[in-house]
């Protein structure tokens, strides 16, 4: 067993090389490290500066930045004297802004605007203060003056020297701090600020797969679970912790959706997918090294893998998939052998395009065995007779 100081030292070794990695630019080394590493993920790691997500806006990695948010980062950090958002800002890095504002960077966390408005070029100061306030952010919040409330001071005041920037402003409804004391009501358009671990409206493949869970199932947490090193598609999986309403644990892929699969004349439908299942609610999903708990990982990425992998499809609307013949456990020990893919949802992106949503669970090899003999109709209707349940039951008895 490793000592305090061993264990200390490994952590100090570990922070060294991730921030050459950042200063270096080695995406390929960053990655590698996080999948051995999975500590890195958690916030509370140690590094230099208090925040990876900010040390790699720092080191100006646009890439890492963006893997760091795909998988589960908040834009949002607590462990950082200056958030991501308002350092890319600083530093007039637009493409961080514009991707940590997508990832759901909450312009009223630290003094965003304040950096926004003392950005010495004034159009890109201007638009970078219209960005901000298209994203929720408050208009008339009062920073105090070096920790000193009484003198605090609102985005107006400190614009007041410049004068196309106030006058931009006050057509929000900018108020000076004197007024917002003085309980004077905006004049300008009222604009909410937004949920900070949603942004405004999806932007990307991948935050209208997420989108979507979140308003019909629940909210994901704000981490992905595993990233596959990217050899193809990365994908990551997303978790929705079980509540008062649902019982069980729920797991999306996101990634398999950002390019078209090959799919045959007819089948357009079918072009993008994810990949979902639901456990019990009592599932030891962190237990990523113990196999009995973490197949359901295991086999999601790689069904998230093989459309592309194989240049291929995930067929419609049900698939049925073994690993060699005869088909052996999903794991040492497992009592199935196979998986069954069922397209039981569907949402329309924003694109017009279709995301077709897989229903995963696995099968008993006899029960692949029947499908294979008696066909996919007769398949379905034994699966209905014996009441198949849709979330994964370890202890169910086979159909056939």
């Amino acid at each position: 067993m490793a000592t305090p100081q061993q264990s200390t030292e490994a952590l100090e070794q570990l922070d060294e090389d991730l921030l050459w990695t950042f200063n270096d630019g080695d995406f390929d080394e960053m990655v590698r490290l996080f999948t051995a590493f999975p500590s890195l993920f958690a916030e509370s790691f140690p590094i230099r500066g208090g925040s990876i997500l900010k040390y790699a806006v720092q080191c100006r990695r646009l890439e890492m930045t963006t893997w760091l948010l795909n998988n589960g980062f908040d834009p949002n950090p607590t462990d950082t004297t200056t958030e991501p958002l308002s350092l890319a800002i600083d530093n007039e890095l637009c493409d961080f802004v514009d991707l940590l504002l997508s990832k759901g960077a909450d312009p009223n966390v630290g003094r965003p605007m304040i950096a926004a408005l003392n950005v010495k070029d004034e159009d890109l100061a201007l638009d970078l203060s219209k960005k901000l306030m298209a994203h929720g952010c408050k208009i008339n919040t009062i920073y105090d003056l070096y920790g000193d409330e009484a003198n605090g001071f609102t985005a107006l005041d400190f614009a007041s020297k410049r004068p196309v920037l106030a006058d931009y402003l006050r057509s929000q409804g900018g108020l000076t701090a004197k007024d917002v004391r003085a309980g004077k009501v905006s004049t300008g358009p009222s604009v909410s600020c937004p949920a900070s671990r949603t942004p405004t409206s999806p932007t990307s493949p991948e935050d209208e797969v997420i989108a979507y869970f979140d308003k019909e199932i629940g909210p994901p947490s704000k981490k992905s679970l595993i990233q596959i090193i990217p050899t193809g598609n990365p994908i990551a999986i997303h978790t929705i912790a079980p509540d008062e309403r649902r019982k069980h644990l729920t797991l999306f892929t996101n990634g398999l959706s950002s390019e078209p699969m090959h799919v045959p004349t007819g089948s357009e439908d079918y072009r993008y997918a994810e990949i979902y299942m639901e456990l019990p609610g009592d599932w030891k999903i962190r237990e990523v090294k113990d196999m009995q708990w973490a197949w359901p990982l295991h086999w999601l990425r790689k069904m998230a893998q093989y459309p592309h992998n194989g240049d291929t499809w995930l067929g419609a609307p049900v698939t049925l998939i073994a690993e060699e013949e005869p088909p052996k456990p999903l794991y040492r020990g497992c009592p199935f052998s196979a998986l069954f893919l069922f397209a039981d949802r569907s949402f329309k992106r924003t694109d017009g395009n279709t995301v077709q949503l897989y229903r995963m669970i696995p099968l008993y090899a006899s029960e692949r065995a029947y499908e294979l003999k008696h066909g996919l109709k007769k398949f379905m209707q034994a699966m209905d007779k014996a009441d198949v349940p849709w979330q994964v039951d370890m202890t169910r008895k086979p159909f056939a």
